[in-house]
């Protein structure tokens, strides 16, 4: 059976330390001999592979000053920028390729250091680039943030270039979004692609809130300085010159939107241990998987704090909206998993990219990650690189797919159908219980059988403890 994850462990050993070094991915021979020999005339050494994962392998060894891909889809040429810029944020980049899609997909993402030429492009053209793209080599660049915005979709690129345009502006956002799509993660790429990406980036997560909290300062008490006594500044007094992040702004209690509401209109924070004020320039983002419409309509969040925080807003799909995007993503997370652990790249064939496509992923991009991770921290080798086998990880999550798939099917068993028809048994509630009691007993047979009565698999597969799942085998009567 074909493998889900190969691994490349080649390595080139390396210890010069040449910063004209350049390095070439081309899967064609014949035009990966010609640039070799191209940058070699021009007085740049020349280190060439044709595959995607030996050339990673090998990038941070190598530190070159520049790569340059060729012969690339747009899928592989996406997911070379974005490994690149996991491994060296700085380390420019030169796209060589006739395909407009793939033009229009990085032009996208905003980076300054990628450029796109045409394969016919003349040597002279091709040299200036090199120069340019050379000059605006930065080697101690920190991760930039449009670097793990991750998806060619059309909605996502549609949010790249949003993430381009509202960095320059100075306007509130507010991202929308179920959990695990990325709000954060966009609130961080506005703030890096903003005239303030020198200053700080302050989160408050709104979900800790309560009443009780600090409302002089609008949150937590501050730090205690350093003799002990007198605190230290508020988020907003941190946040100043810089953006602030408010995390799940539907969850604030109304008195605290009442402070926030009165910093945002005055544009000033009461100072810790005083009435005193003092005037902050602060951005402000913020996001909310709430409907804040609705909530407003309810009288429980105020319209005009509402109106204040929303003057841009972004809507960020499920995961199961751009489906797309599905093999994009397991090729980031793979490669900046191998980078971060140091071991070998590796590549995702279509077998196991089609099987994750295909499931529902409630938890959207962030399960997606763990499911990724889990895989290949597995401690067993062979399970970790051969996903598809009998009781592997992924055929673990196809069966959990198909059996979930089912489970609308499920409402229509002829003991619920009688429940539900009897005059007497119409509380919704009631309803609701007897609907989850049998699908969870459903699927814990299911999951059971598949797994042989390994208790520890099922647990790990139900995500769900050790402990929950013998007290509801035993509250369900589940029987082997």
């Amino acid at each position: 059976m074909e493998t889900v994850f190969h691994e490349k462990q080649h390595r080139i050993e390396m210890s010069e330390n040449n910063h004209s070094k350049v390095v070439i991915l081309d899967s064609a021979d014949p035009s990966r001999d010609y640039l070799r020999l191209m940058m070699s005339g021009w007085g740049y050494p020349s280190f060439c592979f044709d595959r995607q994962t030996i050339c990673l392998d090998n990038l941070q060894e190598l530190d070159p000053a520049l790569v340059i891909l060729k012969s690339l889809s747009l899928s592989s040429a996406s997911r070379m920028i974005h490994a690149v810029k996991t491994i060296a944020p700085g380390l420019p980049a030169l796209v060589i390729s006739n395909d407009t899609a793939t033009e229009n997909a990085l032009v996208a993402n905003g980076f300054e250091d990628v450029l796109v030429a045409f394969p016919d492009s003349r040597p002279e053209i091709l040299r200036l680039m090199v120069h340019d793209l050379l000059a605006r080599r930065k080697p101690d660049t920190p991760p930039v943030g449009f670097s793990q915005v991750v998806g060619n979709s059309p909605v996502m690129l549609k949010i790249k270039r949003l993430i381009s345009e509202l960095g320059r502006s100075t306007e509130a956002v507010l991202l929308r979004g179920e959990p695990g799509t990325g709000k954060e993660l966009i609130a961080r790429a506005i703030h890096l692609r903003s005239p303030r990406v020198k200053n700080p980036f302050v989160k408050i997560d709104c979900t800790l809130m309560d009443d009780g909290w600090n409302r002089a300062g609008l949150f937590p008490p501050a730090r205690p300085s350093k003799n002990g006594n007198t605190p230290g500044p508020t988020p907003f007094g941190e946040a100043d010159q810089g953006t602030l992040f408010l995390k799940e702004i539907g969850l604030i209690p109304p008195a605290l939107q009442n402070e926030l509401l009165l910093i945002v209109e005055e544009g000033a924070v009461t100072n810790p241990g005083s009435r005193t004020k003092r005037k902050v320039n602060i951005r402000i983002l913020a996001s909310s998987s709430r409907d804040l419409d609705r909530l407003v309509q309810k009288g429980w969040f105020r319209k005009d704090l509402f109106f204040r925080l929303n003057v841009f807003a972004i809507d960020i799909p499920n995961l199961t909206d751009r489906r797309e995007d599905i093999p994009l993503l397991m090729d980031f997370f793979a490669d900046r998993f191998c980078s971060e652990k140091e071991v070998s790249h590796i590549d995702i064939v279509p077998e196991g990219k089609r099987l994750f496509e295909q499931y529902r992923w409630p938890g959207n991009v962030r399960e997606l990650e763990t499911q990724v991770h889990r895989i290949l921290s597995e401690d067993n080798r062979q399970w970790r690189v051969d996903g598809v086998r009998a009781n592997g990880p992924l055929s673990g999550l196809q069966l959990l797919h198909s059996t979930v798939a089912d489970i609308d099917a499920w409402a229509d068993f002829s003991e619920i159908k009688s429940y539900v028809t009897d005059l007497h048994n119409l509380s919704l509630k009631q309803v609701c219980n007897e609907f989850v009691f049998r699908v969870e007993k459903r699927l814990m047979e299911t999951v059971l059988e598949y797994t042989h009565w390994n208790r520890k698999k099922a647990a790990a597969m139900l995500d769900i403890s050790y402990k929950s799942l013998l007290n509801k085998i035993r509250d369900y009567g589940v029987q082997s």
